[in-house]
């Protein structure tokens, strides 16, 4: 675990303080940094966590009029485990650093992507700046995000159905052009500007009139089960998570979300076989000038139907088709090396071409 790997000098006025259990901190302060866990990972419940502190109030080396200060807070019920970042003013230096955590052989790491040190104390995945909070016990996240929830409107169940107008909260930039309204369609895509209940999807490049969003358009009838359903989020940690993805994805862009749209296909069949149930998703996500579409994959039963996963855009000027040849593969595939999962940068781009 790195808070702030680099190169430090002690002096007489600095100060390494590591403390366990309730020596780490005040009663106000654990409590505090339990309830900042607890609302970012809301799955969990440390009654009560011990805690290791490193408070390090330090000198740069070869900058001894600059000061850094710090902390490291591990929290743990013998169960879950949590690590907890926290930032003060920290000065800028010409040295290397590195903020983040790593394990052996890096099957689980991550870099917190500031290009300047001095940038930590204003950044956080929790909404508090200055603070960092992982899990670090081994949890796996699943590849869906929330849904099913009273947060949820569902569309209506009918063979070939669509949502009704939905209003979109931000604005939605797609490939240099701004939507602020979205239909949900049954047969697995999202429109903006009209509904689709054509259920023999076009393959992309379609050179169509629409902009489309598919992440699995197929004939598919929720008349008697399944559920179909959809959410917007504005704040909380369903950003903070969607942040988080869109910087592993695309390191270099310090991206920061302020807008995500969820639609859930959950465990739908397909037209005359309702033996079938598949599950997936479609996740769009915006932060100022940048927008990106997420399509992650669930158990997808076969079919003979014809099928269409992408995206494509009115004359098919920006487009893609993934790769599968069978849509039970989608589950298995990837752009990010998250098996089911697919992203793409949508705000601009060029022809049939993605940038990871």
């Amino acid at each position: 675990m790195a808070p702030f790997l680099t190169c430090l000098k002690t002096t007489n006025s600095s100060a390494y303080t590591p403390a366990r259990g309730a020596l780490a901190a005040s009663r106000d302060d654990v409590k505090h940094g339990e309830n900042t866990t607890l609302s970012n990972f809301p799955t969990s419940s440390p009654a009560s966590p011990m805690i290791a502190a490193s408070v390090l109030p330090q000198y740069k080396w070869g900058q001894n009029h600059q000061s850094s200060s710090f902390q490291v807070v591990l929290f743990s019920d013998g169960l879950l485990s949590f690590v907890m970042m926290n930032y003060a003013n920290i000065f800028s230096t010409d040295q290397w650093f590195q903020a983040g955590y790593d394990t052996i052989n890096s099957t689980n790491y991550y870099s917190i992507p500031v290009a300047d040190e001095n940038k930590l104390s204003n950044s956080s995945n929790v909404n508090v700046p200055g603070r960092w909070v992982f899990r670090v016990d081994g949890y796996k996240e699943g590849i869906f995000y929330p849904y099913g929830g009273v947060e949820d409107e569902k569309n209506p169940q009918s063979d070939d159905g669509t949502s009704p107008l939905i209003p979109l909260r931000r604005p939605f930039v797609y490939f240099g052009r701004v939507h602020d309204k979205i239909f949900v369609n049954n047969n697995g895509s999202l429109i903006f500007d009209e509904r689709l209940s054509q259920w023999i999807p076009n393959y992309f490049p379609a050179y169509s009139t629409r902009d489309i969003i598919a992440p699995l358009w197929t004939d598919i009838d929720n008349s008697r089960k399944g559920t179909i359903s959809y959410r917007q989020v504005t704040d909380g940690p369903l950003l903070n998570r969607a942040s988080r993805h869109i910087n592993q994805y695309f390191p270099n862009l310090n991206f920061s979300a302020s807008w995500g749209f969820i639609a859930t296909w959950d465990k739908v069949p397909f037209f005359g076989m309702t033996e079938t149930s598949s599950s997936f998703q479609v996740v769009l996500v915006s932060g100022g000038s940048l927008s990106f579409v997420m399509m992650n994959y669930g158990n997808i039963s076969s079919t003979v139907q014809r099928f269409q996963a992408g995206y494509d855009t009115i004359n098919s000027t920006n487009y893609y088709s993934i790769p599968v040849a069978d849509e039970n593969n989608l589950s298995n595939s990837s752009n990010v090396n998250v098996p089911g999962r697919w992203v793409f940068r949508v705000d601009s781009g060029s022809k049939g071409n993605f940038t990871v």
